[in-house]
């Protein structure tokens, strides 16, 4: 009998600390997803390239920059110290800015509510953004599939409709 309990104690033990490590990691590490479509062609999905970013908090503060690529209109933005990261990093690299910009990031997103954006054609100020955040699941980051598990974060995305031609933003329903 006591050979079962200290197994039961010991399997109990080990699921609150994968959990716990689970809660902790989503708790201290984020991950971030801006998309920011250009509906100047409504015939094309397009994705705003080539624009400059600023993140703003209610005050108009800045709280981060960041920019959108020329090729495909990715939103990166840019940590104090370790600035972009992009896939024209060496892994190591990468893995240690993205390190970095994982915890960053639960420093400032929360507070963000507006971004201002420029290209060369057109300046918008404040444009209001709303980023939803959602936790990765605590119950099955630890199985090792490639669509089940895997290390939980938490998840910071949003979604921006601007016109590039009139310069306008476009309000987002939904």
């Amino acid at each position: 009998m006591r050979g079962i309990v200290a197994a039961l104690l010991v399997f109990a033990g080990l699921a609150a600390g994968v959990l716990g490590y689970g809660w902790w990691h989503t708790a201290h590490y984020a991950t971030f997803h801006l998309t920011v479509r250009d509906v100047a062609d409504p015939r094309k999905f397009e994705h705003l390239k080539g624009a400059q970013l600023a993140f703003l908090d209610e005050s108009g503060r800045v709280l981060a920059r960041g920019k959108t690529d020329e090729k495909y209109g990715v939103a990166w933005v840019s940590h104090p110290t370790a600035g972009y990261c992009g896939p024209d990093l060496a892994q190591a690299a990468y893995a240690e800015c993205f390190r970095a910009h994982s915890t960053w990031l639960l420093t400032w997103v929360r507070d963000a509510r507006h971004i201002s954006l420029s290209t060369p054609r057109c300046r918008i100020e404040r444009v209001p953004v709303y980023f939803s955040e959602n936790r990765d699941s605590l119950w099955t980051w630890w199985i090792p599939l490639p669509h089940v598990g895997g290390t939980p974060y938490t998840n910071f995305s949003a979604f921006v409709q601007v016109n590039s031609e009139t310069c306008s933003v476009i309000p987002h329903r939904g």
